[in-house]
């Protein structure tokens, strides 16, 4: 098991010294129960495979920045690390600790990257029943979980652009805007982006920073025998709301587009209504022509008598009076007709594609019938 776990570390570190970010070790922390010499075979141990990844200190360079930064070993803290990292010109902190309990060997190993301010630390790493020539291939192992954070590039400051000269006999004015990147004019001549350095004349003059989304801002400063700093804070510009348009409206005279085609236009269907209509219509047409029918049978029956030889139980003579009922059903039955005739054509004008034509006409006998002629 140890032999295979030496092989792991071979392959995961390469043998290689190369270039890459500077590292500095604290002392490790030893636990009891474990000799100086092993501790010291564990130190130097550690300290190469930090060298295999480039720039480690010394332990005498380790020792001198520790006394420089003012701070003690094991040096554990993120505050601590910063301290002793800028101290030694490190961007790595490497710091650790291994102890022994009846046998069983821990190690604990800790990495402070100070240019993203992160700290990272091995999983838990353990030798049972392990000899003290057995533990170096576990710290290999543990190191070994650093490989991604020391392979991590260091952020690349933004290079300042180089600042134009001031000629002699002009006065340098420091324009600096929040936001950035406004555009700065002094007495109305465009000069660059803030922030920026100018050289003006002796005199008063017109500043202006301007950003699109910002209110323009100006200041007039008097620029006389030393150096001026502006400072423009620019506050955002309200976004106008949107306001629609409303439609055009729609003239009686205006041009339409000419229609190419005939377009006909689909037979209107009765709804449910009108069928209705056409139904009472034509039971007032059939009732009318019922009472009229009625009326001037009761017209014609007036006058009659109810015997003729004089004989029976009944009164003789006795004659029918008649002709006012009859006359009343005659109108009613008339006054029917007339509007059913008068529902039934509405409706066909309305809905279209019914015609009819009704009329009364006496009959010979001293009636009346009724004549309808239409076109469904």
């Amino acid at each position: 098991m140890i032999r295979s776990l030496q092989i792991l570390a071979l392959l995961l570190l390469p043998t290689s010294v190369v270039a890459g970010p500077n590292i500095v070790m604290t002392p490790l922390e030893i636990g009891p129960n474990i000799p100086s010499t092993v501790a010291k075979s564990f130190q130097n141990h550690l300290r190469d495979l930090a060298a295999k990844k480039g720039g480690v200190s010394t332990a005498a360079d380790a020792a001198a920045a520790l006394e420089k930064a003012g701070v003690d070993p094991p040096c554990s803290t993120d505050a601590c690390a910063i301290k002793l990292a800028a101290a030694a010109g490190a961007r790595f902190v490497l710091t650790g600790r291994v102890s022994n309990v009846d046998e069983i060997y821990s190690i604990e190993l800790s990495l402070y990257d100070t240019a993203y301010s992160v700290r990272t630390k091995n999983g838990e790493a353990l030798c049972e029943l392990c000899a003290a020539d057995e533990v170096n291939p576990i710290i290999s192992i543990a190191f070994a979980e650093f490989h991604k954070a020391l392979a991590t590039a260091a952020p690349v400051a933004a290079k300042k652009p180089a600042e134009t000269p001031i000629p002699e006999g002009m006065i340098p004015v420091h324009v600096r805007t929040e936001p950035e990147g406004a555009d700065v004019r002094i007495d109305g001549k465009l000069r660059g982006q803030s922030p920026i350095v100018v050289g003006v004349k002796p005199g008063t003059h017109d500043v202006t920073a301007g950003k699109t989304g910002f209110a323009t801002v100006q200041r007039k400063i008097s620029a006389l025998d030393r150096a001026v700093k502006i400072s423009f804070e620019l506050a955002a510009t309200a976004t106008p709301p949107v306001v629609a348009k409303p439609p055009e409206p729609v003239h009686s005279n205006a041009m339409l587009p000419e229609t190419v085609g005939t377009v006909t236009a689909d037979p209107v269907v009765p709804t449910g209504s009108s069928a209705g209509l056409y139904g009472a219509a034509w039971g007032m047409m059939l009732g009318g022509v019922t009472l009229t029918a009625v009326g001037a049978w009761l017209v014609d029956l007036d006058g009659d008598v109810t015997c003729t030889d004089g004989r029976g139980l009944r009164e003789c003579p006795k004659v029918f009076n008649t002709k006012s009922l009859g006359s009343a059903s005659l109108g009613i039955g008339t006054a029917l007709i007339g509007v059913g005739i008068g529902v039934l054509v509405t409706e066909s004008i309305l809905v279209g594609g019914v015609s009819t034509e009704a009329s009364v006409v006496p009959t010979p006998e001293g009636g009346a019938a009724i004549q309808i002629r239409g076109r469904f």
